[in-house]
């Protein structure tokens, strides 16, 4: 109850509330609005509302925009922060249009994405949402998706920004992700891209990924184990790979025990005579994810390196699932957030 309320009343005053304040806020608050039984049943009969809407919030099916936002921003990323928000969008009181819950609610999806993925500051995040609030304040409720993605892509400052494609593109294919983002993560999104890669052909299966997949290296970490036949890389070369090897072109999803059988296997059978490491004897990790894997991720992959898998691959695919990742998460307007910059230089 204190946490609902302390949300609820960040929602409704458009300011942080503390948790250790919210008994004292909502007496508040609430003391003008209790003087009649009309006023109280009024505030009453909203608060009702919105700590059903809240209670409610855990059922969300993950495959509506409301259920996925939960899943993927409010858990996964463990924005909380941005739960005031998502309570106005959803509230009965408001009775915001679902078309544009869905266009807000991806909006600050993708905020909170790009953000984490190019490993931006969350040190605002807080007093971002409440101003994102306040935004609203003003704005019939049938225009309020419109208006947080204009908002949105108005902000120039760095920690509130939100990177456009062209800083994706540019930025995103040489970031160490691997060891700096944390797994869960990784996974929402390679998952979200593996999906964006079958929705691009009618001819896939429509398949449900299933839970429990995990991140695997294409190139391994323990590369130096099979990956690094004479002429030795220079301790420079060496420092290049290590950090290539964590950038989301070299990353993918497998299961469990097929994540136990890759290891720091060699790509091709070839450079695997002899290995019997993981239980596949003499096979290299393309022919394993040939044999085992159906996803378009590693499909991609197998189908067009036959013999190698280098930095120079790596790179490639990694603009490949950037490319992918701004379909998924749609960056802002661009020419509301250039006007913004250009306003923000004068």
């Amino acid at each position: 109850m204190d946490i609902f309320l302390q949300y609820w009343l960040t929602m409704r005053l458009q300011e942080e509330v503390k948790a250790e304040l919210v008994f004292r806020v909502f007496a508040d608050y609430a003391g003008s609005r209790l003087s009649t039984p009309a006023k109280a049943e009024a505030l009453l009969t909203e608060l009702r509302k919105d700590a059903d809407t809240y209670r409610g919030l855990s059922e969300l099916d993950v495959a509506t925009p409301e259920g996925r936002f939960r899943s993927r921003v409010i858990e996964t990323m463990e924005l909380a922060a941005t739960t005031p928000l998502f309570l106005w969008l959803l509230s009965e009181n408001h009775s915001v249009p679902r078309d544009q819950v869905r266009i807000a609610l991806d909006a600050i999806e993708s905020w909170v994405i790009r953000r984490t993925l190019l490993r931006k500051t969350s040190k605002d995040v807080n007093r971002f949402m409440v101003a994102t609030l306040k935004s609203l304040g003003s704005v019939d409720a049938r225009e309020a998706g419109n208006a947080i993605r204009k908002f949105l892509s108005e902000q120039t400052a760095e920690t509130r920004y939100w990177p456009s494609d062209q800083e994706m593109l540019t930025t995103l294919p040489d970031v160490k992700l691997y060891g700096n983002i944390r797994q869960w993560r990784l996974q929402v999104v390679l998952r979200a891209v593996e999906q964006q890669l079958r929705n691009q052909s009618t001819k896939y299966e429509a398949v449900e990924l299933p839970w429990g997949l995990e991140i695997e290296h294409v190139m391994p970490q323990g590369w130096r184990t099979h990956w690094d036949p004479p002429p030795r890389l220079t301790p420079e070369e060496a420092a290049v790979r290590d950090r290539v090897v964590n950038t989301i072109g070299n990353l993918t999803l497998v299961t469990k025990s097929l994540n136990g059988s890759l290891s720091n296997r060699p790509w091709t059978d070839s450079d695997a005579t002899g290995l019997v490491d993981g239980g596949e004897s003499g096979k290299g990790k393309r022919t394993l994810l040939d044999a085992f894997s159906l996803l378009v991720l590693n499909k991609e992959i197998i189908q067009s390196h036959i013999d190698l898998w280098t930095e120079a691959d790596i790179k490639e695919r990694s603009v490949v699932l950037t490319k992918a990742i701004t379909q998924v998460w749609p960056g802002p307007s661009m020419e509301i957030q250039e006007a913004a910059f250009e306003a923000a230089r004068a």
